[in-house]
């Protein structure tokens, strides 16, 4: 996932509804990332959904977490904006003061504050949502909430500290808006190719390029078979890596001893390129220039895959092999686009070469992948899934 630009400082203003909700079931969702964030960016346009339903529903903004425009859009949409204070016991008295009967963390164990906040009891019903995948292990959070294409079928139950509680009927489980996850200045013909960024990389015009887009902790000894086979078996592809050479330097120096003693063919090897981390505009630029993306395994993309998908930028996934998050092939199964997920290693690499080389191929899969997408953003599926689960777990304690 890219890094989240730091966001500049606002001053959203606590407000409360006007009588039209009083006596409404109240909600609150609790997030230190209620800004420009690969969290908001997920739960954000159910949050707003929901508000405009019976439900009162209140946002709670963690002590000194950044704001911008996108923290300003929900609050106004919202019936009412709490901000805690920074003492964690404090914080716990003003949310049993809203009233609130389900309280839903957006993030736990992705930020020290709100993940001590959920120690707390400060709700009859306590709910985690898929902040980092897994469960919270908290003895006062009730509920985990994810897609059912997720968990593997058969999941163990006892995984969880929490009761599971699988989204059946909405994809990927929550409302997307389409914009947030496309180039705010997209280019023209954006699908194709961008040959100066090619040049600025190193990368010749008649190369066909495999892109990961995936932070190095992703990029697992199981999915160096892929890797390999990929620049094995088509001489002209390059696997294109964006890396954090500073703050994730072992991890590239591990990566890269590992593919040198799998990789005898300097030639070959030579064809692995690790380009700088990027921004989230110079990444969608690596979309462009990219014939397919790699879905890493047993830990699957997040946020980058939805954006590849709203983008047309065909990636291969694996989820039988993924055991944190399937979001790319869940995201596959609710669009119809089931041809992008295969069932082994071999498969994987196949299809890989088969999008990088049969230019037909790969425009076919892009022009049905663009279309297709639609269907995976805006689901109102997903906002009364939402409502329903909200309304059924409200009375439980």
């Amino acid at each position: 996932m890219p890094s989240a630009d730091k966001a500049p400082a606002l001053n959203v203003a606590s407000h409360a509804a006007t009588g039209d909700k009083d006596g409404a079931q109240r909600v609150v969702f609790v997030s230190a990332h209620f800004r420009w964030h690969s969290v908001c960016r997920v739960v954000c346009g159910t949050i707003e959904k929901l508000a405009e339903t019976e439900l009162h529903v209140a946002i709670a903004l963690v002590p000194a977490s950044p704001m911008d425009h996108v923290t300003q859009s929900l609050s106004e949409s919202v019936d009412t904006v709490i901000h805690l204070p920074d003492n964690l016991d404090e914080a716990h008295r003003v949310l049993l003061a809203h009233g609130a009967s389900v309280l839903v963390f957006t993030d736990v164990g992705m930020h020290p504050w709100s993940s001590n906040l959920a120690y707390r009891r400060s709700a009859p019903t306590q709910v985690a949502f898929w902040g980092h995948h897994g469960t919270s292990g908290l003895s006062h959070i009730d509920f985990y909430v994810v897609a059912d294409g997720f968990e593997p079928d058969g999941a163990a139950f006892d995984k969880h500290t929490e009761q599971l509680v699988r989204l059946q009927n909405s994809g990927i489980g929550v409302y997307l808006k389409r914009t947030d996850f496309l180039p705010a200045h997209p280019k023209e013909g954006s699908g194709g190719r961008s040959a100066a960024s090619r040049r600025a990389l190193g990368i010749p015009e008649s190369s066909n390029v495999y892109l990961i887009p995936q932070s190095l902790p992703k990029l697992h000894p199981r999915f160096d078979d892929a890797i390999v086979g990929v620049l094995l078996a088509d001489p002209d592809g390059v696997v294109l890596v964006p890396a954090d050479g500073h703050g994730q330097r072992g991890w590239l120096y591990k990566l890269q001893a590992r593919l040198a003693r799998r990789i005898p063919d300097t030639g070959a090897f030579t064809r692995l390129i690790f380009c700088p981390r990027v921004g989230q505009q110079d990444l969608w630029r690596l979309f462009e220039l990219a014939d397919v993306a790699l879905d890493p395994f047993p830990v699957g993309g997040g946020i980058t895959s939805l954006e590849l998908i709203a983008t047309a930028t065909p990636v291969v996934t694996l989820p039988s092999a993924q055991t944190v998050i399937r979001t790319t092939g869940t995201a596959y199964a609710a669009i119809g686009m089931e041809q992008l997920s295969v069932a082994d290693v071999e498969s994987y690499v196949d299809l890989a070469l088969r999008l990088g080389t049969d230019r037909n191929f790969n425009r076919e899969i892009r022009m049905r992948l663009g279309a297709a997408s639609e269907a995976l953003f805006t689901q109102q599926e997903a906002v009364d899934e939402w409502a329903d689960l909200i309304r059924r777990l409200a009375p439980w304690q």
